[in-house]
């Protein structure tokens, strides 16, 4: 008569059980939806019966029992569930203190709890007390519990997949994210969401993540716990979870890094997720993470796959591409004022190329050059044109990336005087982090207009390189790209102090004005060199100093050409021959004097860190020189071109242009020019009237270098 009873009441507690707990499971954020909330109803109900139902059995099965009295107890125990109704009705309840109104459930379920141990006290007392019976009365028990155990498991199955499967959103394309002065490939995560990224790596490699706040939703996180779980190919959980905390940068990107010993064998995809809460360790054990969250995004690039300085026989590579230095002021080669002592000391331990010459007077067209390898008449970026890098060059931080490298640029390509290397030029390609800012500073003025912005000087840029190298030399090999502004358009600043300027001019000379800011940049690249040094980088770094053109100061227009005009880029040895010097591991100082140019630069670095731009293969690596080359600079639309011989310097204009190498009929020459002439007398002498033969020979020579490009990119734009 009384076990229908019993059932009864355990039916509505359980119900009671059931809807209050699911209503713990919601605030806590474990409720995603309306069949969730059923499924986690149905779990939480059954699961308090089935704990019923085993307690029942117990007590029949130690002390088989019959009569009334342990099923009354039995019976108030279950109904004592009743207490937590005002809190599933939302009755208010005056608590005298707001800390006992944010404990509201915790008191409800202490009460039930109380009352409900007290009387299943008082049924295991008159179980004791009531008349014997046989053992066969379990058998009501098992069977309950049996459908119970069943509910449970249906309830947690259907509840578990609705919480993972809200928790998992789909994974968007990555896309161009500036944050601060710096673009990465990213995309947005938001919190408590679950994404899924490649993770697949070779052994002795590691995944990097790059974490920010997105600079247009002005917000600041400053601290998250990341977490993930890690799948294979079939996409099947492994064994273990990743969990870190990650403090974020200011208008930065962050990097976080998944060691390898932390990635399960197998690992084909990782399941990421970030909170800005830590878990609990029965979270972090269960997996049983909430979807409920601020809504907060942050930006996520990657995950990269990279390889521990270890697992390299390679050296790290900085490229220092100095704008405006030209060698002739420099008197590592043989100028009269020191301006660049630093360089000279780095000199010492370094290979130096005496007579290098650059492909294109250009920074765009020169960066190119050293990342691609091949000449501008190849990739079609020169001083007049900008056209996409052709798809089928490789770059050398393409070629590194695949390797294992870190590709980083800082280029200073966002002056107020112009834009040539920023993000979305071409030149990002293979750059995992991508900085152009130009650091500029409003200059003080005597009247009330616009102040013109002037550089805040190379230590901004090289101080911010050195950071990262900083942060990651201990964990990564990596390419650093620098590309440095400040002698292309010299100004007279006062930090520079007095220099070269006299005291008793007015109106300083232009080419005393550049001396001076060479000076101040050398220094700064002293300071860099000095800190790499400190860091121990010299031990692992090829570091290479170069630039894309010098300044020619000569007047053209007073005859025979004198120094004092302002210094522009032209096809002239004093803007031309730019420096060149690599620092190696090995630390050997040596001098090379045959003729090189800046195209055998790519090839080079390619050879030192052990990767292959195939499409140079047909240029000499500058490791490999034992005599010199006779270097081609263009510039120009039509495109002049320089031929630089060790005796002459023959300059042509060829009459094609530059974008498809139509010919425009205007083909002349424009000068030839003795070397040894203009080291003596640092004027341009045209030699053309009293040498002939000589300026047919370099004319014809020139024509056939150049027809041959035209030639390689007509048969290449017409091919399928």
């Amino acid at each position: 008569m009384f076990f229908p009873l019993y059932l009864a009441a355990l039916g509505i507690s359980a119900g009671i059980i059931g809807v209050f707990g699911r209503r713990l499971l919601v605030l806590a954020g474990y409720v995603p939806d309306f069949d969730a909330g059923l499924s986690a109803t149905l779990m939480i109900a059954c699961g308090y019966l089935l704990v019923q139902i085993a307690y029942g059995a117990l007590i029949q099965l130690i002390k088989p029992h019959k009569g009334t009295g342990p099923h009354i107890t039995e019976i108030l125990s279950l109904l004592s569930a009743i207490v937590l109704i005002p809190y599933l009705l939302n009755v208010v309840i005056p608590w005298p203190h707001p800390k006992l109104a944010e404990m509201e459930p915790l008191i409800f379920l202490a009460v039930f709890g109380g009352l409900h141990g007290f009387f299943k006290l008082a049924t295991l007392f008159a179980a004791t007390q009531a008349p014997p019976a046989t053992q066969v009365r379990v058998v009501p028990y098992i069977i309950v519990g049996a459908l119970a155990l069943f509910g449970v498991q249906h309830g947690f199955q259907t509840w578990y997949t609705s919480l993972t499967g809200v928790r998992s959103a789909a994974l968007r394309p990555q896309e161009p994210k500036r944050v601060g002065d710096t673009y990465a490939w990213g995309r947005a995560l938001t919190e408590g969401l679950q994404y899924t990224l490649d993770a697949r790596r070779a052994e002795g490699e590691h995944l990097t993540l790059r974490w920010a706040n997105p600079d247009e939703e002005g917000q600041s996180v400053e601290t998250i716990h990341v977490t993930g779980t890690f799948l294979d190919e079939a996409g099947e959980t492994l064994p273990g979870v990743w969990k870190n905390e990650v403090t974020l940068q200011t208008h930065n990107w962050t990097t976080q890094r998944i060691p390898e010993d932390a990635i399960p064998t197998g690992a084909a995809q990782v399941a990421l997720s970030w909170s800005l809460e830590d878990e609990s360790e029965w979270v972090r054990q269960t997996g049983l993470r909430p979807t409920h969250s601020s809504g907060t995004t942050l930006l996520l690039s990657g995950p990269y796959v990279h390889s521990a300085p270890e697992a390299f026989e390679r050296p790290n590579l900085v490229i220092v591409l100095v704008e405006g230095l030209g060698a002739d002021h420099m008197e590592l080669f043989g100028y009269s004022r020191q301006t660049s002592p630093g360089l000279t000391a780095l000199a010492k331990r370094s290979s130096v190329w005496e007579n290098t010459f650059t492909a294109c007077p250009d920074a765009f067209s020169t960066a190119v050059t050293l990342m691609t390898g091949v000449s501008p008449l190849v990739h079609g970026v020169t001083d007049t044109q900008r056209p996409a890098i052709p798809e089928n060059l490789a770059t050398l931080p393409e070629r590194m990336r695949e390797a294992g490298y870190v590709t980083v640029a800082f280029t200073e390509g966002e002056g107020s005087d112009g834009e040539d290397l920023v993000f979305g030029s071409g030149f990002e390609r293979g750059f995992e982090l991508f900085n152009p800012a130009y650091p500029e500073t409003a200059r003080s003025t005597a009247d009330d207009g616009p102040a013109p912005l002037v550089p805040q000087g190379s230590r901004v840029t090289l101080q911010r390189a050195a950071d990262w190298i900083a942060r990651h030399r201990e964990e990564e090999r990596y390419l650093v790209f620098i590309r440095l502004r400040e002698l292309s358009k010299p100004f007279e600043l006062k930090r520079y102090g007095p220099g070269f300027i006299k005291p008793w001019e007015n109106v300083p000379q232009p080419i005393d004005v550049y001396d001076t800011a060479v000076v101040d940049v050398d220094k700064q690249l002293g300071l860099f060199t000095e800190r790499l040094r400190q860091m121990g980088s010299f031990e692992d770094t090829c570091l290479v100093f170069t630039s894309p053109y010098g300044l020619d100061f000569s007047e053209p227009d007073r005859g025979v050409w004198r120094r004092g005009g302002p210094g522009v880029p032209r096809l002239t040895e004093e803007s031309i021959r730019v420096p060149l010097i690599m620092s190696l591991p090995e630390g050997i100082g040596r001098t090379r004097r045959p003729l090189v140019s800046l195209n055998a630069v790519g090839r080079t670095l390619g050879d030192f860190a052990g990767v292959s731009l195939s499409h140079s293969a047909d240029v000499r690596s500058l490791l490999d020189y034992t005599a010199g080359e006779e270097p081609v600079t263009i510039m120009g639309d039509p495109l002049a071109m320089s031929l630089r011989t060790e005796e002459w310097r023959y300059n042509w204009q060829s009459g094609l242009r530059a974008s498809d190498f139509s010919d425009t009929g205007s083909a002349t020459t424009l000068g030839l020019y003795n070397i040894a002439d203009y080291h003596e007398t640092f004027q341009n002498k045209n030699y053309t009237s009293r040498e002939p033969g000589v300026a047919t020979r370099y004319r014809e020579q020139l024509a056939t270098y150049v027809h041959g490009f035209a030639e390689a990119a007509t048969v290449s734009s017409s091919s399928p």
